[in-house]
């Protein structure tokens, strides 16, 4: 949801250097995860907070650049009429957001949050790096480690059926948000 605040601001606001600080946040897709991996490890070694589950859910509530492109393309497509409208009939620019363009953007939040939800359940290198004790592995960790081991493949291929589920639910429960999200994403009607 950060995303989109930060899109809905890009996109329906004219300010000096907008296009500039929209490009700097496209050209951060450039720069592989790996790069900041050792930074961001020391950031989080400060709070305290290696070993647990916090550096592998927080970065995904905040506004990453993906998430803020897809956002602000949706947001883009939208009729301008509808902000001014709004402004005319006193709306203030946080009402305009929460009452009018949030509710309209479900389709992209949806395909968002499972774009989201995939890359942090089948991330392995973030648990690896925060993660040192094994009882704390997530799911795609252990099974990767399974494999290393002398194991049945039998146990190694249900723990990949199981692994999967939660990824199928969700995609399933938001299947028509995303859907809808994906083929109007950027569109322009």
């Amino acid at each position: 949801m950060s995303c989109s605040v930060v899109a809905f601001g890009l996109a329906m606001f004219e300010f000096k250097g907008r296009a500039t600080i929209f490009i700097i946040m496209l050209a951060t897709l450039m720069i592989p995860g790996q790069v900041t991996m050792i930074p961001t490890y020391f950031i989080w070694k400060q709070f305290g907070m290696l070993n647990t589950y916090s550096p592998l859910i927080i970065p995904s509530f905040l506004a990453g650049a993906f998430g803020i492109f897809l956002m602000h393309q949706y947001i883009k497509s939208l009729p301008k009429e509808l902000y001014e409208s709004a402004v005319i009939d006193g709306c203030s620019p946080p009402g305009i957001f929460a009452r009018i363009y949030l509710p309209l953007c479900k389709p992209a939040l949806a395909a968002l949050g499972v774009f989201t939800f995939m890359g942090a359940w089948n991330n392995t290198l973030g648990p690896l790096i925060y993660l040192q004790s094994k009882e704390l592995y997530t799911l795609p960790l252990g099974i990767l480690y399974l494999k290393s081991e002398n194991v049945n493949q039998a146990l190694l291929m249900a723990g990949a059926v199981i692994t999967t589920m939660p990824v199928v639910a969700v995609y399933l429960i938001a299947q028509k948000q995303f859907v809808q999200g994906i083929a109007s994403t950027g569109m322009k009607g």
